[in-house]
């Protein structure tokens, strides 16, 4: 897993190295859930699926359980067509933003 993000401002994983992992998402970032406020998946090339949906459910709440009472933020990056689709049908918005690159998110997040 590579951390590309600035330390202290932001982080960004990139999901290819979760890719056919048995380690649930939660965990396989769980180190770097508490290195900055911003956290950022780099999901390119991901179709997403209701056990993906979970995955990021979970995600969500463990990186607010790290930095509560304080700002912060997850975003996706690089949603292909049909993961931005089923994004918009389960209504996540709100709570995982959403970008069309890095640069984009680190831009408004950071």
């Amino acid at each position: 897993m590579k951390n590309t993000g600035k330390p202290g401002s932001h982080t960004i994983l990139n999901f290819e190295d979760h890719t056919g992992s048995d380690t649930p998402l939660a965990e396989w970032a769980g180190d770097f859930l508490d290195a900055a406020p911003v956290l950022i998946l780099d999901v390119e090339g991901l179709n997403f699926d209701s056990q993906l949906i979970g995955e990021l459910i979970n995600l969500h709440r463990s990186f607010t359980s790290a930095w509560e009472d304080q700002p912060h933020r997850l975003a996706l990056v690089n949603l292909t067509e049909f993961s931005n689709m089923v994004f918009d049908q389960v209504k996540l918005s709100h709570i995982i933003h959403r970008y069309k690159s890095v640069s984009e998110a680190v831009a408004d997040l950071v």
